[in-house]
């Protein structure tokens, strides 16, 4: 079942659902794959992807 499907299943109306559709379609494609200086200007740090701070952060979710 799609997104679109499932959101109105559970509801949300129709027009709503596919706007929520698109966007995640977008987003998926790449839409929001894109970095901008405001990390770096507001921690004084380059920003990284979520992928390089798993890595640097992995021992965080290791169980004990």
């Amino acid at each position: 079942m799609c997104i679109r499907d499932r959101l109105t299943a559970s509801g949300v109306p129709e027009r709503f659902a596919d706007l929520l559709a698109d966007m995640d379609r977008a987003i998926a494609e790449g839409a929001e794959d894109r970095t901008t200086p405001t990390v770096e200007q507001v921690t004084g740090r380059p920003p990284r992807s979520f992928a390089e701070h798993a890595a640097a952060n992995a021992a965080a979710w290791e169980s004990n």
